[in-house]
């Protein structure tokens, strides 16, 4: 109950399995209430409850692949969420380690590192199968400009700018083609 969007999501597939299982014992107290009248009606009587079990466990089947269905689309939906949110912390602590050292970075790159940050916060975390890999390969570039720059931070060297700037535009390129992919793909 704590998570009410979920449990909201799960009420359906519990309530018409519920609904299956009290349809099936309805039937069965009206059968029993019929067959107590005439004994000579008990073969009907278990074909009717046989015939009676097996669409009860048929509905109840469809029912449980739907709510497995859903759990793996909720799952599915939390990983995607949970890539968005990596891309973004990847690069707030990209941004952190160009406001630590303040002086070997341009404030250009800074305020576009922190227009990506904004870029991915408002992105879409809902995407198709087919752009994971992409939003995969997007954290990796992410963390390996970090790496890179943090070494160059540590043993004293420039920043080479021209370079930077380069990997922040193809960067920035990428989300808002990334973006622009999932509203085609959504329309």
């Amino acid at each position: 109950m704590q998570n009410m969007d979920r449990f909201k999501r799960f009420v359906p597939g519990y309530t018409a399995l519920g609904v299956v299982l009290v349809i099936y014992l309805i039937c069965v107290m009206i059968y029993t209430l019929v067959t107590g009248s005439a004994d000579h009606a008990l073969r009907w009587f278990v074909l009717l409850h046989t015939v009676t079990i097996a669409i009860a466990i048929i509905l109840c089947g469809i029912i449980m692949i739907y709510i497995q269905s859903a759990r793996r689309h909720e799952t599915d939906e939390h990983t995607k969420i949970a890539n968005l949110q990596l891309i973004e912390k990847a690069l707030q602590q990209l941004l952190h380690t160009m406001v630590q050292h303040p002086v070997l970075t341009v404030e250009e790159e800074r305020k576009t590192v922190q227009s990506l940050i904004e870029l991915v916060k408002y992105s879409d975390p809902i995407t198709p199968d087919s752009l994971e890999k992409n939003d995969r390969q997007i954290l990796l570039d992410i963390e390996l400009m970090n790496s890179e720059l943090a070494n160059q931070y540590e043993a004293g060297e420039l920043v080479n700018s021209e370079r930077f700037a380069s990997q922040l535009s193809q960067l920035k390129f990428r989300l808002k083609e990334r973006n622009q992919q999932i509203l085609t793909s959504k329309s």
